[in-house]
């Protein structure tokens, strides 16, 4: 009830704002050789008597713009894409005899890479806000991207990312990762620590999704676009770096034509070492004893992986297309330990001293294949898609933990294995139909259908004889299907400067458990809705404000809901829990957009509720041995607002400052106890590039993330600072880029759980700072591709 009186304030307050009355300019940009749609061009406009900025937008999907709210007067408009010539369109007119201002078709004409021109990149912005999303443009905000998709993360709004890679959005883990518009079949950071970040154009954030898309993933959806070119002749893109830690990697993208079609094809192969340093302390209560184990030592990080996708675009006349794709891989991301160990407790005070060797390996062979199909009707904007996608995954985890004597005697070990293919089918239609004054109306149907099986094997060491042993005790497997079948409709309309739209989403989810073992079988099946409303309007100039809503859900992955014990390795043993009920979120955000003292300047404000909040809780099992297990808790609020301004400094030095301040508070209840706690928490983020020489560059970023809390316990703030140096030969087609990351070697991992019976202290750090020399080479004016086959990556307005 609460949500839809929210919605009744927003949408009156949202009327009253759209009866000012507006002038407008409207037009479309496309490219002149290939009369293709340029989306994200940038359409600035310019009062013609003292020339100041007065409204600002990018073009969507299909190379459309309308600025609204304007005054009457004389204007001038510069239209702008990387890789084109800059537009100037001078003598607009706006009055009461002509309200409205055509500025038609406006042809953009490409440019060499090897130009010396400025003007269009460095008008480009790090960041675009969408009413829906935010666009990380990944050449624009880093110099020379190195590393993966979650080092582009770390400088982006909204999302944090630990020493360690892994990804939050919001705060949350639970986020959905598309490549595309397209769901992997991967888990989310498994995806974003393999794919390298010299394939990527754009990276999508869009926190408050809208009906159109799947409603899993509770904090939201980032879509992976990769790099794509559909003009004539061959073109490609290499790159290649190193470090001096082991770390090397090479990528490398190549188009041509073939006929009327045109193929994208990409590669990448890399191997990765990352030393560094851990150490904890655990004490543990088990039948009023209590014992102490603490470990101090090295580490080394394992990421290798390899990856190759190809894509063919095919035009089928004037209104067909068909694109046709996929992608394959493998990946083997792991960790060694080797920790210095000290057991005693209190019956046994004199502490006992041994090497702890770990090893743990994750990874397997990886495979997506997609077909789309796209239909334009002759009237503008009404189209129908098709798309088919398929994906596989095969496990291949292990866990091996070995304890030595101080004189090299091997004491105990411990051997955990789980292998399992995945697989996943998706089907899914979209139709949109326009009406008269700019509203339309979306509807869609989908159907995904997976099937994951796990086979849990456990061995101990006998000492005696040097093998590992079966232990059919804590040996089991699974066998998991689900199948969920989706419905959307939204409808979408503006009036004079409001732009308004509404949606509700229907899924029929079915869920299976088996254990292969005892033959058990625990299955749930769901129908839920989902409804979704934004809303934008402009105010005059460049201001901008929107609100959103949506509604969402997080269905269990298949290891949460394994009902047996699995040994992770000799101190800690993990247990699903297939009575774990979905978690839902009901989310909340309104915007706010201007241009202040001629910059930009973005902040929005969320409030975020999470039902049936799941954590992974710690208890003790046995002695010096923790039970993690996951939990609905009860319910975790977000209250925060961010901030974000790009700041052109001077000429060749931009400036972008976001930050994110929130109170996260858990309302839980634990053992039969409640439990209540908050903290008031902040990130914040600098990206500073400078322009030396016209071939020099130089890029200072860092970020400091807060800390959080858990009905467990919590997490210490991290900070972290980069630096990177490029400098551009052979007429800006090779590039050289040195960076350092990790500066002043600040970034480290702290965390803290603490109950009755358990205290816990981890701590991590990476050896830094870290330098990596990279080169980039880009023959035949490569670039990016200005129309995507996706259909899930489309603005709502």
């Amino acid at each position: 009830m609460i949500r839809f009186l929210i919605l009744s304030i927003i949408l009156s307050v949202a009327t009253a704002f759209a009866q000012r009355p507006a002038l407008s300019v409207h037009g479309s940009v496309v490219d002149s050789l290939t009369k293709q749609p340029l989306e994200y061009s940038t359409v600035i406009l310019f009062n013609a008597q003292d020339s100041t900025q007065v409204a600002g937008i990018a073009t969507n999907s299909q190379g459309l713009f309308k600025l609204d709210s304007l005054r009457p007067g004389q204007y001038f408009a510069r239209v702008n894409f990387l890789g084109y010539e800059l537009k100037t369109l001078r003598d607009i007119r706006l009055n009461r005899e002509r309200q409205q201002a055509d500025l038609g078709r406006i042809l953009l004409n490409p440019i060499a890479l090897e130009s010396d021109e400025v003007t269009v990149t460095t008008e480009r912005l790090a960041v675009e806000q969408h009413v829906e999303k935010k666009v990380i443009n990944v050449a624009k905000q880093n110099i020379a991207p190195t590393g993966t998709a979650a080092d582009i993360l770390s400088n982006a709004p909204s999302v944090t990312v630990d020493i360690e890679g892994n990804v939050k959005l919001r705060g949350s883990s639970n986020f959905t990762v598309m490549i595309d518009g397209r769901p992997s079949i991967l888990d989310a950071n498994d995806a974003l620590q393999q794919i390298p970040a010299g394939t990527i154009d754009k990276i999508e954030i869009i926190t408050n999704p809208s009906s159109r898309f799947s409603a899993e993933g509770t904090a939201g959806i980032i879509n992976i676009i990769p790099l794509r070119r559909g003009a004539n002749g061959v073109s490609g893109q290499i790159t290649a770096r190193t470090s001096i830690d082991e770390r090397r990697n090479v990528d490398a993208t190549f188009t041509r034509p073939v006929g009327i079609a045109a193929l994208t094809v990409g590669a990448n192969a890399g191997i990765g070492r990352e030393p560094g340093e851990s150490s904890s302390e655990t004490r543990t209560t088990f039948e009023n004893n209590t014992s102490t184990v603490t470990t101090d030592g090295n580490t080394m990080g394992r990421r290798d992986n390899f990856g190759f996708r190809a894509e063919l675009d095919l035009p089928l006349g004037q209104r067909n297309a068909m694109v046709f794709g996929g992608r394959v891989g493998d990946y083997a991301f792991g960790r060694d330990n080797e920790l210095s160990t000290w057991e005693y407790s209190e019956t046994e005070p004199l502490p006992v001293h041994y090497l702890s060797r770990d090893r743990t390996k994750h990874g397997g062979f990886h495979r997506h294949g997609f077909i789309n199909w796209k239909h334009k009707f002759a009237r503008e904007e009404q189209q129908l898609s098709v798309d088919l996608s398929f994906g596989g995954r095969d496990g291949d985890d292990e866990t091996t933990t070995e304890l030595y004597a101080d004189d090299g005697r091997i004491l105990s070990g411990v051997r955990t294995t789980e292998e399992g293919p995945g697989r996943r089918f998706e089907a899914k239609s979209d139709y949109v139909h326009p009406f008269a004054n700019g509203a339309k109306l979306e509807t869609g149907l989908s159907s995904q259908f997976g099937r994951f099986k796990s086979d849990n094997k456990n061995e101990t060491l006998d000492t005696l004889a040097g093998d590992y042993v079966y232990d059919a005790l804590y040996s089991n497997g699974t066998d998991f299907h689900r199948a969920m079948q989706a419905g959307y409709g939204m409808y979408s309309s503006k009036l004079k400067s409001l732009e308004v739209q509404i949606g509700l989403r229907a899924e029929y989810f079915d869920r299976s458990v088996e254990q292969t073992k005892t033959g058990e079988n625990i299955s749930l099946t769901r129908f839920d809705v989902f409804p979704s409303a934004h809303t934008a309007w402009q105010l005059g100039g460049t201001k901008q404000l929107s609100a959103s809503y949506t509604r969402r859900v997080e269905h269990s992955r298949p290891w949460f809901l394994e009902p047996f014990l699995t040994w992770e390795n000799a101190y800690n043993v993990r247990k699903g829990n297939p009575k774990l009920r979905p978690e839902f979120i009901d989310s909340y955000e309104a915007g706010y957009q201007t241009s202040l003292l001629k910059q930009n300047v973005a902040t929005e404000a969320y409030y975020r509720v999470r039902h049936n909040y799941v954590e992974m809780l710690r208890s003790v099992y046995a002695e010096n041995v923790t039970l993690t297990a996951p939990e609905n808790v009860g319910r975790q609020f977000s209250l925060g607002t961010e901030l974000r301004t790009d700041i052109t400094v001077r000429k060749g030095w931009s400036l972008t400052l976001s930050g994110n301040l929130y109170d996260q508070r858990v309302n839980a209840e634990l053992a039969g106890k409640s439990f209540d706690d908050h903290t008031l928490t902040y990130d914040a983020k600098l990206n500073s590039i400078t322009a030396l020489a016209p071939n020099t560059r130089i890029q200072i970023d860092a970020s400091y993330n807060g800390p959080t809390v858990t009905s467990q316990g919590d997490t210490e703030p991290s900070f972290i600072t980069n630096l990177g140096l490029r400098q551009d030969f052979l007429k800006k087609t090779l590039n050289v880029a040195l960076q350092v990351r990790d500066l002043f070697a600040s970034a480290r991992r702290e965390s803290l759980t603490s109950t009755p019976t358990l205290y816990s202290v981890d701590r991590f750090t990476n050896d830094a700072p870290v330098f990596t020399l990279s080169a980039t080479y880009s023959f035949n004016n490569f670039k990016k591709k200005k129309e995507s086959s996706r259909e899930d990556s489309s603005d709502d307005f």
